[in-house]
């Protein structure tokens, strides 16, 4: 719990900082899809692996 509160407030520290707020800001959308495309995908592998699970063990 404690690293999880710590790399929160590390992350909006960071997001205070003039320059990475304007980047931000400019590239919001890209940014957004990208990562989005990302936690698409770690979804999918999640669901891969599980499906893959599924068959071995009832097999």
């Amino acid at each position: 719990m404690a690293t999880g509160t710590a790399g929160w407030i590390l992350w909006a520290l960071v997001f205070r900082w003039q320059p990475i707020r304007s980047f931000y800001g400019r590239y919001a959308g890209i940014l957004d899809g990208i990562l989005s495309l990302v936690l698409a995908g770690f979804g999918f592998s999640m669901l891969y692996s599980f499906g893959r699970m599924a068959v071995e063990n009832f097999s």
